[in-house]
């Protein structure tokens, strides 16, 4: 069972979050509890009860009571609420630790800045099986004192931990021993003269406590993990200082089978470049024996630890080093020497990158889109499956094929086209078939784009022949927002008094283009020219391949092939013969319309090719 918060809507409402999963990692179920204010509701601790249900504390704003209430909720075990309740005054009130007490009943404990709080006090609230609240003490000195653990002792009394104020030393590690009904038997303040706390409190079997936390005093990096052991007085028998050269510390310990414990928390002095989740096994003294991280190349926190009945151990905390979310709950299985033999599997889709944006409509569309690995392993194939709807319902596979390595993102171009010749809303949902170790498994993108009439446009017809001396103008036609014509003109229309190749360029609102081009040619000499001669283009359209033929009174001397662009791809000589036959290749050019100009002694004739 693990148990936390979630704040995928907005920072100002978190929802409490339980996770329920196989031993092997494996979701059961989820229970997201939403408070009635949409304000916050954390859970900090989670513990199994006696009737194989679970028990959870935390803090929420959702009571209205104050601006912090302590949060506490009861499930059977499939899930189900049993019962919930808040407590505290008109301040924060924080629950941080929970024990089940001997009664059925519970124990929690947190610290409060309500009334009767003289500052930040510590305190203990008892409630019984059913969630009522049987009493509430109060623990402090005027300075800050808070409790982050809480311990039911043989005795039915309870051992609190946390940190408090004490004197010039700062905040100390901060230990409070009660009876049974809250009233304090001893109180002890120890530590550096720098900030030590305690984050949890261990009792061992002979009744002497392991507190496991952090300090900022002298140590290896300023901020260490901290691990005092002490008699069941709180006299410290011995303390050890875990960390390198950066910051560190420990939220956790758990006794190991051997006798030895195992620390958790968060390293930033060792593993990947940011924090790491930080796993320590040591020997009953405190000695380390290996030390491991887990993360990646962004934050990851470590928070709790236990041993598993197959001698390893499993881990928990958050990252933020794997997928598109800020930050996910990060769970760690390992053998009996904080090894990972079944690394994190998480490849999904992150983006469509073709069609771009704006989409104008058309056809023969190719789909590309982004796969991505997040996780630690490499992934040697990837298949994809896209289903399109809007005004087409299609669906389109295609499967990476090589090994995407952790980290590294990749393009899939489809095969298979599209027609969106038809304007509307597409929807594309992306999915890789990948079994992510992730829940849900976010393994679908979804992108929706809208695609808008291609706008047409046109100068007239191909060829305008005109005498010299003389003049034509060429209007694109209004209903654009932009024109760029091969002339450099940025106007709906440009005057041509020259043999050359014009197009224009003209854009609408929404960014769609149109083109078209028109031959000019001024006649030097006969200006009937075109009338008199007969130019057989077969096959008109073709596939790339024409036959050109021409019989006619007036030598040919020169063919030229232009595309819209006005580029030349193809021209030829010739020798001044009356017949003129050629065979045209066009094969390696790209699909389109193409001007066939051919030059005779009295002008020019045009004509329009079509590959297809």
């Amino acid at each position: 069972m693990i148990a936390g918060y979630t704040a995928d809507s907005t920072a100002s409402d978190s929802d409490a979050y339980a996770v329920r999963m196989t031993t092997a990692g494996d979701t059961l179920w989820t229970q997201r509890i939403n408070g009635p204010g949409s304000g916050k509701d954390l859970f900090y601790k989670v513990i199994n009860t006696t009737d194989g249900g679970f028990a959870f504390c935390g803090y929420s704003t959702n009571n209205g009571a104050g601006n912090d209430d302590v949060y506490f909720l009861k499930m059977d075990g499939n899930g189900s609420i049993q019962w919930s309740n808040y407590w505290g005054g008109p301040a924060k009130d924080r629950g941080q630790d929970i024990v089940q007490t001997s009664d059925g009943g519970y124990a929690i404990t947190g610290y409060s800045t309500s009334p009767p709080a003289s500052y930040y006090d510590a305190f203990i609230l008892r409630i019984n099986s059913a969630g009522d609240t049987l009493w509430s003490k109060f623990y402090g000195g005027g300075g800050f004192e808070d409790a982050n653990s809480i311990v039911l002792l043989p005795d039915s009394g309870f051992i609190i931990g946390g940190q408090g104020t004490n004197g010039p030393n700062g905040l100390d590690l901060y230990l409070v021993r009660t009876n049974l009904v809250g009233d304090s038997l001893w109180t002890k303040k120890f530590g550096t003269t720098a900030t030590d706390n305690i984050e949890n409190i261990l009792r061992l079997a002979d009744g002497s406590f392991i507190l496991t936390g952090g300090t900022d005093g002298p140590g290896f990096g300023g901020n260490d993990g901290l691990v005092v052991k002490t008699d069941s007085g709180g006299t410290v028998i011995w303390s050890k200082i875990y960390g390198g050269n950066s910051q560190d510390d420990f939220h956790q310990a758990f006794e190991t089978t051997d006798n030895g414990f195992l620390l958790s928390g968060t390293s930033r002095s060792s593993g990947a470049l940011e924090p790491n989740m930080w796993l320590v096994k040591t020997d009953a003294s405190g000695d380390s024996v290996w030390s491991q991280t887990y993360g990646g190349d962004n934050h990851d926190h470590g928070y709790g630890a236990v041993q598993t009945l197959d001698g390893g151990y499993i881990f928990v905390g958050y990252s933020s080093s794997f997928g598109f979310n800020s930050e996910d709950a990060f769970v760690v299985k390992t053998n009996s020497i904080g090894e990972i033999s079944d690394y994190l599997t998480y490849v999904t889709i992150t983006d469509v990158t073709r069609p771009l944006q704006p989409v104008c409509s058309s056809n023969n569309v190719q789909i590309r889109i982004v796969v991505r690995n997040f996780g630690l392993d490499t992934v040697p194939s990837v298949p994809v499956s896209i289903q399109v709807t809007g005004p087409i319902n299609q669906t389109i596979n295609e499967t990476y094929n090589g090994n995407v390595y952790p980290g590294d993102l990749d393009t899939l171009a489809f095969s298979t086209l599209l027609d969106m010749s038809t304007p509307g809303q597409y929807t594309f949902t992306c999915t890789s078939s990948v079994f992510n170790n992730v829940f849900p498994q976010n393994n679908i993108y979804t992108e929706t784009m809208t695609v808008y009439a291609s706008p047409t446009l046109s100068l007239g017809p191909d060829t305008v022949t005109i005498n010299s001396g003389q003049t034509t103008t060429l209007d694109a036609g209004p209903g654009f927002s932009s024109y760029l014509w091969s002339t450099g003109a940025t106007s709906q229309s440009v005057t041509v008094g020259s043999t050359s190749t014009v197009f224009v360029t003209a854009t609408d609102a929404n960014g769609c283009k149109a083109r078209d081009t028109v031959f000019v040619n001024v006649l030097v000499g006969i200006n009937d020219i075109a009338s008199k001669i007969n130019v057989e283009i077969y096959p008109n359209p073709s596939t790339g391949k024409f036959e050109i033929n021409i019989n006619q009174t007036g030598a040919v001397l020169s063919l030229h092939i232009f595309d819209l662009m006005g580029r030349e791809v193809f021209s030829d000589a010739n020798s001044g013969s009356s017949l003129y036959k050629k065979s045209l290749d066009l094969t390696s050019e790209a699909k389109g319309s193409y001007f066939l100009r051919l030059q005779f002694q009295d002008g020019f004739v045009t004509k329009r090719l079509f590959f297809q």
